[in-house]
């Protein structure tokens, strides 16, 4: 009614119950786990630790390609070799020129002849039966063998380096993979000229996986390389994966006020692929 007064018990009731709702909100506030590090889950992406594009060491024309998409390869395994005819018959000429030791023992024999003669020329000269000028000659024979011996000595090692730089350049023409990991992309047939401008086989490595996250920068200091985290992935939301903090970016992101993080993740069969979204779980 216009005019009547209001008990003051209703006053109070009302004021009691805004003092109760603001009390609960507070303390809803500050019992919310968005502040603690260890209970906030981020997003993140699965990526290759590392995607290769192999190159020939040498031009020319692709003469086998062993490996097709999706193959599995090993550090060291060949996956293509160019046409290598020439470099082959230049291998068999340089290790038949390092093996050729017939100009080095034939000296060595002529001077075992003469290292004979010039110690009976030293005996008949102490009985002075020849004369100094035939010691000196037989000396001097001696000295031109070692010589020679010398030489061709040299000549033999180096017909070996020559031997071990053709095998050089034909290796180059075999494309092994330095890494473990998977062909993605295959850009040579048998038949194509290969350059090594241009692609030939592309690898990723699968296992470990590298998870990347953007942190809020509230959490700048408090994360360091090495420490252990959990992931989760879109195809299997309860099982939790095994990460190691792998590297942390110096910079902070000024828009978005982030920062990243490269997380390592075991992945030894294969079980996880690359491009998954995942969720990281900080410890």
């Amino acid at each position: 009614m216009i005019g009547q007064r209001i008990p003051k018990t209703w006053i109070f009731t009302a004021f009691r119950s805004r003092l109760i709702c603001v009390y609960l909100i507070v303390l809803a506030l500050f019992s919310s786990p968005v502040s603690t590090l260890a209970q906030t889950a981020n997003d993140c992406l699965l990526k290759p630790s590392a995607d290769v594009q192999l190159a020939v060491k040498a031009s020319g024309v692709v003469q086998t390609v062993a490996v097709r998409r999706g193959d599995p390869v090993t550090e060291g395994q060949v996956l293509l070799t160019l046409s290598d005819e020439m470099e082959r018959v230049a291998v068999t000429i340089a290790e038949a020129r390092a093996l050729d030791r017939s100009n080095l023992d034939g000296i060595m024999a002529r001077l075992a002849v003469a290292d004979a003669q010039l110690e009976r020329m030293k005996n008949l000269a102490d009985g002075s039966l020849i004369t100094r000028e035939r010691l000196d000659q037989a000396e001097q024979d001696a000295l031109t063998l070692k010589q020679e011996k010398r030489v061709a000595e040299a000549a033999l090692r180096i017909a070996a380096l020559e031997a071990d730089r053709a095998r050089a350049a034909l290796s180059r023409l075999s494309l092994r993979t330095p890494l473990s990991g998977v062909v993605t992309e295959r850009h040579l047939d048998p038949g194509e000229f290969a350059s090594e401008q241009s692609p030939a086989i592309t690898i990723v490595t699968l296992d470990p996986l590298l998870a990347e996250a953007w942190i809020d920068a509230e959490a700048w200091g408090r994360l360091s390389k090495g420490d252990v985290a959990e992931i989760s992935t879109t195809r299997a939301p309860d099982q939790r994966y095994s990460a190691r903090i792998q590297a942390i970016d110096p910079i902070l992101e000024t828009v978005s006020s982030t920062f990243r993080v490269t997380l390592s993740v075991p992945n030894p069969d294969r079980a996880l692929p690359a491009g998954l979204p995942c969720t990281l779980y900080l410890d």
